[in-house]
């Protein structure tokens, strides 16, 4: 998409991707390409899945879970007993923003001694930096 804009002489400011770690393979090659990429490509992204930054709405934690059914699990069983893998919780979470936020910052800092010794994010244990994403859009508005 990036290099179509600039085909069409609309060429990106920015952008971003969201992603997880999920079981997919190709994290790394994904991570060198955002960071090659003209503008660069902010990556969002989390271990082991999306539903650790919904959890960080409720708590603070670092667990390593193993599978995201461990992370939904343990939203259902403390939080939200109704959860779905890729519901709609807007309304939810939305007051839970600056939990949500503080959190994040929190897990990120947690991490700071393995990723100062070149650990990188997709090697840890559990990571969201969602945040920064939220803290970027609200700050255009």
């Amino acid at each position: 998409m990036i290099k179509q804009a600039k085909r069409d002489k609309n060429a990106y400011d920015f952008a971003w991707v969201i992603f997880d770690k999920d079981g997919h393979v190709k994290i790394p090659e994904a991570f060198e390409l955002a960071r090659n990429s003209d503008p660069v490509i902010e990556i969002a992204f989390t271990t082991p899945c999306f539903e650790y930054f919904v959890l960080l709405h409720f708590e603070k934690t670092t667990k390593p879970f193993k599978k995201c059914d461990n992370v939904i699990s343990q939203i259902k069983k403390k939080w939200l007993p109704d959860y779905e893998k890729a519901s709609n919780i807007f309304e939810t979470l939305i007051s839970k923003k600056e939990i949500g936020i503080q959190n994040g910052k929190w897990v990120i800092n947690q991490f700071k001694d393995e990723r100062d010794s070149g650990k990188k994010v997709y090697e840890l244990s559990a990571y969201s930096n969602i945040h920064e994403l939220v803290e970027f859009l609200y700050s255009l508005i």
